[in-house]
């Protein structure tokens, strides 16, 4: 309580938000330093494993609109699962950063030769009005991130655009990340929004169903 005023400490929060904000700060570099101390033999293993039980995957196999994200430096692989939606002829949906707006804009993608260096040189869609997607109209969704724990929480790279995205959604969210990336707990907010699911080369974690 405030005690000049007899109301809430609005301090405490703002202290809770900053303090959020430093244990996902830390937990970035770790989770990086953890990622990327895997060796790129490692991580292809690891890759197929993932890749292999998201292709197991009802939820995912039955989907016939898939939002993907291609792969950035030591992310899992997701540019063979990409090629593997577009030869089940899945519509495959891939974001692209509006970063003025802080939002993503979905745009669907026929080839591979469609991506183009985007935001930070992340390979995006190009953008085409007839390509335009909702996040409403996707069945299946996968999603980047730094660090999970097995509550299915999940820290970003800190901008918020998938969290403002999925907040919209109706499919089910998974993320794909190596065991590395989960810990016991990861620090959360009010605007952090849970995933369904994370996929990793030891297991499958489900949060919703």
């Amino acid at each position: 309580m405030n005690p000049d005023s007899g109301g809430p400490d609005k301090s405490l929060s703002f202290r809770s938000f900053v303090l959020t904000l430093s244990d996902k700060k830390s937990i970035r570099q770790r989770a990086f330093a953890l990622r990327d101390a895997i060796s790129p033999e490692v991580r292809s293993l690891k890759g197929e494993r993932i890749k292999n039980a998201l292709i197991a995957l009802d939820a995912f196999d039955k989907a016939s609109s898939v939002m993907l994200f291609a792969s950035f430096r030591s992310e899992v692989d997701t540019f063979k699962i990409i090629s593997h939606c577009l030869s089940k002829e899945k519509r495959t949906v891939l974001p692209k950063s509006d970063a003025d707006n802080c939002r993503l804009l979905l745009y669907e993608i026929k080839s591979m030769d469609e991506l183009v260096k985007g935001y930070f040189g992340i390979p995006e869609p190009e953008v085409s009005a007839d390509r335009l997607i909702l996040i409403e109209d996707i069945e299946f969704i996968l999603v980047p991130g730094v660090a999970f724990d097995s509550k299915c929480n999940r820290v970003g790279y800190g901008k918020g655009f998938y969290d403002r995205l999925l907040s919209r959604r109706t499919a089910p969210a998974f993320a794909l990340a190596y065991e590395e990336q989960i810990f016991d707990s990861v620090p959360t907010d009010k605007y952090d929004v849970m995933l369904d699911g994370i996929i990793t080369d030891e297991r499958v974690i489900r949060c919703n169903g």
